[in-house]
């Protein structure tokens, strides 16, 4: 299960991983990815300027975005809609503690943002990972997937699992090699965005179990 490793869009991915025991943390396992070619730009970056303080800002009520990279995390930097007099405008979030409240919270989140950047250096380097995308609300154009391979593959032969709901052309539980470090699999459905916990987790395992089959990797999937 180790030589898998998510890249977005949602956490659902990181319940499969929890589901199966590996509950370590990695970069991308818990963030939401509103496209492809954010994860594309901050891999090519190599991460520069990642969670800066004055980049951060309110997404949901518990989570922040960083707003060079157009990624979301979850945060204990805590935001509520504003006070309006204008009940037909529409309200936007503000954060909730002060500057100074926030700088310490964000200092603490800063330094594991830094560590699992390490993390996610040393699992590029590797070769040796399936890293997987799972898209949201985004049809991947071929320039997308492109993009997306190129980036984790840029140093080393490392795997790009792109999962997909199944059609009829494509039943739950398979793989396709498509060349190049490339395989698209496919899920019976994904889950909930608002409940991403409740996943399908036997099918998930049957595309995991199908895509390192393939991969012709020395492990083993649990």
């Amino acid at each position: 299960m180790a030589a898998f490793e998510s890249i977005g869009a949602n956490c659902e991915f990181g319940f499969v991983k929890d589901w199966l025991g590996h509950k370590s943390g990695s970069f991308f396992k818990w963030t939401f990815i509103w496209h492809s070619r954010d994860v594309a730009r901050i891999i090519n970056n190599d991460f520069s300027g990642a969670y800066e303080f004055n980049n951060i800002v309110p997404s949901e009520p518990h989570m922040v975005r960083d707003s060079v990279y157009n990624i979301g995390w979850h945060s204990k930097m805590i935001s509520a809609p504003e006070n309006t007099t204008d009940e037909s405008a529409p309200s936007e979030l503000k954060f909730v503690a002060s500057e100074a409240e926030r700088r310490e919270i964000w200092e603490i989140e800063y330094e594991k943002v830094q560590f699992f950047i390490k993390r996610f250096r040393n699992s590029l380097a590797s070769g040796s990972r399936i890293f997987v995308y799972k898209p949201v609300n985004q049809i991947m154009s071929d320039e997308d997937v492109a993009s997306l391979l190129s980036a984790v593959r840029k140093n080393s032969p490392n795997l790009l699992l792109i999962v997909k709901e199944a059609s009829e052309e494509d039943a739950p539980g398979t793989v396709k090699e498509l060349g190049g470090g490339l395989m698209t699999g496919f899920v019976d459905r994904f889950s909930p965005l608002e409940r991403a916990y409740e996943i399908s987790s036997e099918c998930w395992l049957k595309v995991l179990r199908s895509a390192f089959e393939k991969s012709g990797m020395q492990s083993t999937v649990n």
